[in-house]
């Protein structure tokens, strides 16, 4: 299926970067893309009346009208689309959250990331993605992409598999709520959770994880924890299997 697809950013070096990257990417996945680009807010929401666009990544600082405003109009028309904001720094995700984005990209692009984002959006459906809250606001967050979390003064530590932390206010239970009947998901401790796709090993107490963090176990659950994980990856493996 033809997935068409925006990319919104005056900076016409930077866009032409990420129109590569897409490229390259429909050439190894064979996703059949078709790229507009567009050098302003303004002129991406006098096409965006006339067409639909699939897939739209904006940058979220332009000259002219913001992304974040871009956005906004585009919830207002109800229409279904994803869209990925581009930014120089990731203190601005906050933004990207509060206006419904599927994720974000840090400037300058690299494939790598790029093609992490496109996974995540090209197997993602409504049973693969978590509706978050921060404070007031609500965001879309992929399953694959969560790697643990923790709680710390009245904040929940997210950490996601592009190795960015990010702080998210609200209670350790309402967020857990939002995973239920996620497999993946295994709460390890008190104010502590877990992507069961992402530990290591569970030894000497802890969680290791795939990016080598070690998480502690509460000491009474040690036992159920380890062999939940043993359940876990046995029926995914055994899974894996009946379908080749």
């Amino acid at each position: 299926m033809l997935m068409k697809t925006a990319v919104v950013d005056d900076m016409q070096s930077e866009a032409l970067l990420l129109e590569g990257f897409l490229k390259e990417y429909s050439v190894k996945t064979g996703h059949d893309m078709d790229i507009t680009f567009f050098s302003g807010g303004e002129s991406f929401l006098e096409a965006f009346e006339k067409e639909d666009f699939d897939l739209i990544f904006m940058d979220i600082y332009m000259n002219g009208i913001s992304g974040v405003e871009v956005s906004k109009k585009l919830w207002e028309s109800g229409r279904k689309y994803v869209l990925v904001f581009l930014t120089s720094s990731s203190e601005h995700m906050s933004d990207a959250f509060a206006c419904h984005a599927f994720d974000y990209l840090l400037k300058p692009v690299t494939y790598e990331r790029l093609e992490r984002v496109m996974n995540d959006i090209t197997r993602s459906d409504s049973t693969e993605n978590i509706r978050l809250t921060n404070g007031r606001e609500e965001f879309v967050l992929p399953c694959s992409s969560f790697v643990c979390a923790y709680s710390a003064d009245h904040y929940i530590i997210l950490i996601t598999s592009d190795g960015e932390e990010h702080r998210i206010r609200g209670s350790f239970a309402s967020f857990s709520d939002a995973f239920e009947g996620v497999e993946s998901f295994m709460v390890i401790n008190r104010g502590t959770a877990v992507n069961m796709d992402c530990i290591s090993d569970i030894e000497d107490g802890c969680c290791v994880m795939k990016d080598g963090r070690k998480l502690p176990i509460k000491v009474r659950e040690y036992g159920n924890i380890r062999r939940k994980w043993h359940e876990y990856r046995f029926e995914k493996i055994r899974a894996e299997r009946s379908r080749q």
